[in-house]
């Protein structure tokens, strides 16, 4: 098949978002279909993580596009005015002139070689597959907009309630228009039926593991250390509630006052009591997970799949989690899940981890099997190839 990947993002870039794309067309190719990747003109320096270059050739100066998914294309809008300094998440006003840009090359590639199938990703990507004329759209629904959009509202209530109501519309309007719809887990999908979208043009399916990850060798008892870092990956944006494992960390330390801190990630922070080092990739998360660390997910929003939780469930880790985000986690068994909001429980469950090495020895393995059983990239493939057949010839698969 001949398929299209839509991103309306700078590409590529360590995002979440972004990186779930990348595997999406990586997934398609492997299964031999012809894949073809459609974003703006413009993404994240390959020299310099984080900060945004131009790579739309037709802009000058640019540099060449890093390597993207073997046996995949690229192509770029046209980049209008200058780039930001960073990539970023969340609405912007540039994006307007952006997604006019990726509404132009959608149209040309859709007259030039219609694609079988369209695979959008998130809101913006399936709006502009849909004002281009394409059919057989896969929208991958990354998280509900009533949920996310108000995170980037700041000020008074009033304004984060009027942006839950316009995301709210968004959601009851736009996932209809796909052939099919794959979330992520149960609860999106359920929410979106309530949204009237058609529950039978819903699939679910988590993201996949990176394969680096999955290499990872599991800690033998003698690597194990007396007091292991916490480590936080990710963007350092309201929704993650970083500031919640912050005063958790700070708790810990009043019983365990060696504990360190870790944070992984392209944005550029100074945070007191914390090693920050700069995300640079699969490598540097490698790097990291290798060693003997508790990986902390504070995030409170409940509507997306955090790509970190995938990380760390394939790299075999000790998660402490809310349960906002523990999609497909059993407390106590592959993750210790703590309520949203609850610093206390956040701290005393970081602490547990702290002082039980067989407890992080266990956690992980059974961390690592739930990365096997329901995000290997292989099987991710076949069910993904399968949901993408059944939208594009309209038969159950």
């Amino acid at each position: 098949m001949n398929i299209l990947v839509i991103g309306a993002c700078p590409y590529p870039s360590g995002l979440g978002s972004q990186v779930y794309l990348r595997a999406t067309a990586a997934a398609l190719a492997s299964r031999g279909h012809r894949v073809r990747i459609a974003v703006y003109g413009w993404g994240e320096s390959p020299e310099f993580p984080g900060r945004a270059a131009a790579l739309d050739q037709a802009s000058q100066p640019a540099i060449p596009d890093p390597p993207h998914p073997e046996n995949t294309a690229l192509a770029r809008a046209r980049l209008w005015g200058r780039v930001p300094q960073r990539v970023t998440s969340g609405p912007n006003r540039r994006k307007v002139l952006d997604d006019l840009a990726l509404w132009r090359l959608l149209r040309r590639l859709r007259r030039a070689e219609p694609p079988d199938a369209v695979c959008a990703h998130n809101h913006e990507a399936l709006a502009l597959a849909v004002a281009a004329g394409f059919k057989n759209i896969v929208y991958f629904a990354h998280n509900a907009l009533a949920e996310e959009l108000p995170w980037y509202v700041s000020g008074e209530e009033r304004k984060r309630q009027a942006a839950a109501r316009i995301g709210q519309l968004v959601d009851a309007f736009l996932p209809g228009r796909a052939s099919m719809v794959i979330a992520p887990h149960h609860r999106l999908a359920g929410y979106l039926v309530l949204r009237e979208c058609p529950r039978e043009r819903i699939g679910i399916l988590p993201p996949p593991a990176d394969p680096a990850l999955l290499d990872l060798p599991l800690l033998p008892p003698s690597r194990m250390q007396p007091c292991p870092p916490v480590v936080y990956m990710g963007n350092l944006d309201a929704y993650q509630n970083t500031d919640l494992l912050l005063r958790a960390v700070t708790r810990a330390r009043e019983l365990r006052p060696n504990l360190r801190l870790t944070v992984i990630s392209r944005d550029p922070a100074v945070i007191p009591g914390a090693e920050i080092i700069p995300d640079q990739g699969m490598d540097t998360l490698a790097r990291v997970l290798s060693d003997d660390v508790i990986v902390a997910i504070p995030r409170a929003g409940w509507s997306g799949f955090p790509i970190k939780l995938v990380n760390a469930l394939a790299a075999g880790k000790p998660i402490v989690t809310t349960d906002a985000s523990a999609w497909g986690l059993a407390h106590d068994q592959n993750a210790l899940i703590v309520p949203a909001g609850d610093e206390r429980v956040f701290s005393e469950a970081l602490v547990r981890l702290v002082d039980r090495a067989e407890l992080r020895s266990r956690l992980g393995k059974n961390a690592r099997a739930t990365a096997l059983e329901r995000h290997h990239p292989g099987l991710y493939a076949q069910q993904l190839e399968s949901l993408i057949i059944s939208a594009a010839t309209g038969k159950e698969n």
